[in-house]
């Protein structure tokens, strides 16, 4: 994780009034940190790795709450219900080409505001080391050779990241 993305995030995220009047104590109380991907990913891990460092800096638990499915929309959809002011999204590039993919999303991206960038997430390209590919245009000229012989993982529509921007905290604006 980059260190001073978190420190941005722990930093910025108390003078937030999610609409608030300034005046009023936040939290009041814990806070729900909803990734919209499965346990295990990557945005998962950064959540889980922000959550206790964010608790500590509040003064209230952070719960992180994985609501996966369909790209990330379920769970982005369940951040959007949530106009609490207590809770939070971690997203990743789907949130941004989702509405590319989907006709209807039961929330509009403009519906949040970027609290912080929390970490930069590389791609890489895997292939056996027996392999006589050695470099990306080896694979796809391999692939031309043989179509429908290779196979390959995805997390699914959406979810690849070829600008390694990475992972954004979210909150929904009031």
């Amino acid at each position: 994780m980059n260190r001073r993305s978190l420190l941005f995030a722990l930093a910025y995220l108390p003078s937030m009034a999610f609409g608030r009047a300034a005046a009023q104590e936040w939290p009041r109380r814990p806070l729900k940190l909803i990734v919209p991907f499965p346990p295990g990913g990557a945005i998962d891990a950064m959540a889980r790795l922000l959550a206790p460092r964010l608790s500590e800096r509040v003064g209230k638990p952070v719960v992180v709450e994985n609501r996966s499915g369909a790209g990330g929309t379920i769970g982005t959809q369940a951040a959007a219900q949530g106009s609490d002011g207590h809770t939070l999204l971690m997203v990743s590039i789907a949130h941004a080409v989702n509405p590319a993919l989907y006709s209807q999303l039961p929330y509009a991206n403009s519906d949040f505001a970027a609290v912080a960038p929390v970490a930069v997430v590389p791609n890489i390209l895997v292939v056996p080391a027996g392999s006589a590919v050695r470099d990306v245009k080896g694979l796809i000229e391999a692939a031309r050779q043989r179509p429908g012989g290779m196979t390959y993982a995805s997390a699914g529509n959406g979810t690849f990241d070829p600008s390694g921007r990475g992972i954004i905290l979210l909150a929904r604006r009031n």
